[in-house]
């Protein structure tokens, strides 16, 4: 019979095996993540800027509350940082499957949807920095200009996506009006031996 110590040495000796063939060059995890790094590669710095800004953001935003007194929170650092991330990371890749679909299938040259979602996550991450900065220093004039001026992008860049969806449903409408439209062929006439057309 084995011991709880013996047990206890067996699993890990099955898990560490499991890790060490998981980690192998050759193995799937590391082929795995390798393709989805390259597959998500041209969006690569869309993460990049979204974490920066969303790490930005929480750092400001703690000091901030501490500025003011309030009580920190590690329930107000999840929401802020892993939820908000989480969520912009999978907006950003349900987004980049939309584009992917629209280049391959419409010939887009670009994926503006994409960059996009990547340009109003980033506004609006920035703004709220400048909030978080105005509550820290509230005497520096030009964070209250800045904040107006980030606002009024936003509803710009909203106007502009409005103009690219509408291009994009036309190409859709185009679409499905070429591949539904019934062919109707010619009259054909085919001459026979004695010179006349059937």
């Amino acid at each position: 019979m084995l011991t709880i110590l013996e047990t206890f040495r067996y699993i890990l000796k099955g898990i560490w095996s499991t890790l060490k063939h998981l980690a192998d060059p050759n193995g799937m995890l590391v082929k795995g993540v390798i393709a989805l790094v390259m597959f998500f590669s041209s969006i690569h710095s869309f993460f990049v800027i979204i974490m920066a800004l969303v790490l930005m953001d929480v750092v400001t935003g703690l000091a901030a509350a501490y500025k003011s007194g309030e009580a920190f929170s590690s329930r107000k650092l999840r929401r802020g940082l892993l939820e908000k991330l989480c969520l912009y990371l999978m907006l950003l890749i349900t987004v980049f499957f939309i584009d992917k679909l629209l280049v391959d299938e419409l010939g887009f040259a670009r994926l503006y949807f994409s960059i996009f979602i990547t340009f109003l996550i980033s506004i609006y991450e920035t703004s709220s920095v400048i909030e978080n900065m105005y509550k820290i220093r509230p005497d520096i004039p030009f964070l209250s200009g800045l904040l107006s001026i980030f606002k009024g992008m936003g509803d710009k860049a909203l106007k502009s996506m409005k103009k690219r969806t509408d291009e994009i449903v036309d190409r859709v409408t185009q679409l499905e009006a070429i591949t539904s439209a019934e062919v109707v062929p010619e009259e054909v006439s085919i001459p026979s031996i004695s010179g006349e057309t059937f």
